[in-house]
């Protein structure tokens, strides 16, 4: 009987990622973990994109299903290009509206499939109406940092935001402790619960295991508590000499 529950609770999963590898990898390792876990996932992208990406460890092929979806033609779009590592940032919301115009294909699939949940980019607005008309639970995975969304508050003030008009979030938080103009514009408020996941290192591909992250994880366990800081640029981001050095 326990065995007939722990197999119910097996779901499938679809994995849709923004048209960027720095975006690509985090939501590949993420369907890696899930898929160790039992659970069935279709990660879905464009045809190039999938086959650049690093093929899935052999004891979890059967569970990671690669679904292509040929990017519809943009003009403006160079012929041929599919993620932003193909293009200068000038162009990047003609990959944009080409990103946009894959809802009825994905749309299609999800409703011929028997996908439980959606993990979704930041980039399609459209697709959480998709998924609530079709039944589907949707999440959206942030690959942006803590300090990022710490602009967010604590859920103490996200929940007081029900009392507050909506003008008063349209300033710098108070709780933000150096100088800033970050701050929401009125159509920006939502409020949904947040699970952090921290790293996700690429051990979890047994099938190609990444000998740096091996390198760093051992000079990291080397350090004390609280004395290395990470910062994350981009993946395709270069900066320029002045930058670096006032980095």
């Amino acid at each position: 009987m326990d065995e007939m529950k722990k197999e119910h609770q097996k779901l499938h999963i679809a994995v849709f990622p923004w048209l960027a590898f720095g975006h690509f990898l985090p939501f590949l390792r993420l369907s890696n973990h899930l898929a160790q876990l039992g659970h069935r996932i279709s990660f879905i992208s464009t045809p190039k994109n999938l086959h650049r990406l690093s093929q899935i460890a052999p004891n979890l092929s059967s569970l990671v299903t690669m679904v292509p979806l040929p990017l519809p033609p943009v003009h403006g779009l160079p012929d041929s290009v599919e993620s932003t590592s193909e293009l200068p940032f000038r162009l990047v919301p003609y990959l944009k509206r080409a990103y946009d115009q894959l809802q009825p294909p994905l749309t299609e699939f999800l409703q011929n499939s028997d996908v439980n949940w959606l993990i979704h980019d930041f980039v399609p607005h459209w697709l959480p109406q998709v998924a609530t008309r079709l039944g589907i639970n949707s999440v959206f995975f942030s690959i942006f940092n803590a300090s990022v969304l710490a602009f967010l508050g604590s859920p103490e003030e996200i929940l007081l935001r029900d009392q507050q008009p909506l003008e008063d979030l349209t300033v710098v938080p108070e709780w933000i402790p150096f100088p800033s103009n970050v701050a929401f514009r009125l159509y920006e408020l939502y409020r949904k619960p947040v699970i952090p996941v921290g790293l996700l290192p690429a051990e979890a591909n047994d099938g190609e295991r990444d000998e740096s992250w091996d390198l760093l994880k051992q000079w990291l366990d080397k350090k004390t508590e609280n004395s290395v800081l990470y910062v994350a640029l981009g993946t395709e981001l270069t900066l320029s000499q002045d930058e670096m050095k006032e980095f």
